[in-house]
């Protein structure tokens, strides 16, 4: 009987596995294994948020493989020796994995494949492209995203997602398995996860159900993407992130799908996907380094207390702390206030993009090395087709823009809910009768703002300009 093992990592779904279609295929007999590697590649271990989803995937990830009559054994350490110990235990003569394309996990996977005495063997899934495969006209990786995103338009062979096994066969004996509590995913003190729990269902399922709800509102994503009051997102990024549902099968779901400009937007939010993983060959410390290198030199200011205001969403400006307090209380926060956080970290408190990096790391359910990073870079206007660093954006202008009404602060600031929405978005400016109606002390129920929009928009300028000839 040849048993085979499948490893999963980041791709915990049963449909369109082709590393688990191509084991079941060859095998006579199939060991699902997870693997939590101990040793910590590239000095990036997993965030908190991304731990607690984690755990409940891997769970709905056993329980789908039972009702194909198999079940996921659990250990946890080195990838290598577990490997070397389990194959012992099995017999096993191949293990299939898919490609996991960030560039440490890249070079491991090389060094265990030499190591080991039967095939290791890699196939693709988590991307919709090889990152190697898309190249300009000279031979050479794309810097800019619009000339990639129309080769990846070109080069795009549509092909249907995988089915799933119709039966997972098992081996005569299983080898040990951790339990997923020895795993130690979920916090160990006060729990603060009850916020993830109300907002997500991690697993395969979770994803379609997802995906199927999004599909109701597709038709104007374009605009409702940017509009943190409605619900306009996909909110798929976690369920991409864990592999609980490939990005060929949101491509393939959405193709059929009548054309509009919302789904040419989605489509085109998957490539950006790839454009940062694309990124991210290419440059592994992109997390550590700016791409632009001018950037070294520029001044950072290292105030730990207003990096402190940032985190808990205590700056004063209700957009920038509804967002803060949005990604601490569900793990995810909407892509348009990303951005509006992220630039007033960099911009209003000229602190560094990289603790803002390592914040969204241990906060985000959808935490991504190549996303997180490249995003980050991407407001800091240090990275590959960046936004400039001169555009700073106004957090009361996109307030008023993008949550008109101020629904959105409401949800997350209730203490200044109250308040009309003409002063919703710049409290500071409502006069005393108005706060007084609210029931608003400024200073005491909400803090003023830490900065001065307008110095410190002049003092971000000025520092961009000290790195000028750099």
């Amino acid at each position: 009987m040849t048993t085979v093992i499948h490893l999963f990592h980041r791709d915990l779904r049963l449909e369109d596995n082709v590393a688990l279609q191509k084991a079941v295929e060859f095998g006579d007999a199939v060991v699902p294994l997870y693997i939590h590697d101990t040793e910590v590649l590239g000095g990036v271990a997993e965030g908190q948020a991304s731990l607690w989803w984690l755990h409940h995937s891997l769970t709905e990830l056993d329980n789908g493989l039972r009702e194909h009559g198999s079940r996921l054994i659990l250990r946890r350490g080195s990838r290598l020796q577990e490997l070397l110990r389990i194959i012992e235990e099995t017999g096993a003569e191949a293990i299939f994995f898919n490609r996991r394309y960030v560039p440490w996990l890249d070079n491991q996977d090389s060094t265990i494949a030499r190591e080991l005495s039967i095939p290791y063997k890699r196939f693709r899934g988590y991307l919709l492209f090889e990152p190697e495969a898309i190249k300009t006209k000279t031979g050479t990786p794309f810097r800019v995203f619009t000339p990639f995103y129309k080769a990846c338009l070109a080069g795009m062979t549509p092909y249907p997602p995988a089915p799933k096994p119709f039966k997972i066969s098992s081996p005569s004996k299983w080898p040990q398995s951790n339990s997923l509590s020895d795993l130690a995913f979920l916090p160990s003190g006060p729990d603060w996860s009850s916020g993830l729990r109300e907002n997500w269902k991690p697993g395969e399922a979770g994803a379609k159900e997802r995906i199927q709800s999004f599909s109701k509102v597709l038709g104007n994503y374009q605009n409702d993407r940017d509009r943190p009051d409605l619900t306009g997102t996909s909110r798929l990024s976690p369920h991409l992130h864990f592999g609980e549902i490939s990005p060929r099968s949101c491509w393939n779901y959405f193709l059929d799908k009548q054309e509009s400009e919302g789904k040419t937007a989605f489509l085109r939010e998957l490539i950006w996907r790839e454009f940062s993983y694309h990124l991210l060959v290419q440059y592994p410390d992109m997390a550590l380094e700016p791409l632009q290198k001018k950037f070294k030199k520029f001044p950072w200011n290292e105030d730990k207390t207003m990096l402190s205001a940032w985190e808990r969403g205590e700056t004063g400006y209700p957009i920038v702390d509804a967002g803060m307090r949005q990604m601490w209380e569900t793990g995810w926060m909407h892509n348009r206030v990303r951005m509006v956080v992220a630039s007033f970290l960099i911009k209003h408190l000229l602190l560094d993009w990289r603790s803002g990096h390592d914040w969204f790391w241990d906060t985000l359910v959808d935490a991504d090395p190549a996303n997180n990073a490249a995003s980050w870079q991407w407001v800091a206007g240090c990275g590959a087709d960046a936004a400039p660093f001169f555009r700073i954006f106004n957090p009361m202008t996109q307030g008023s823009k993008f949550d008109p009404k101020g629904d959105y602060v409401r949800r997350w600031i209730p203490e200044i809910g109250q308040l009309p929405s003409k002063y919703i978005h710049q409290p500071w400016l409502a006069p005393k009768m108005v706060l007084e109606t609210a029931g608003i002390k400024l200073g005491l129920d909400y803090p003023r703002p830490i900065v001065d929009h307008k110095i410190a928009r002049e003092r971000a300028l000025d520092s961009l300009a000290s790195i000028k000839g750099a």
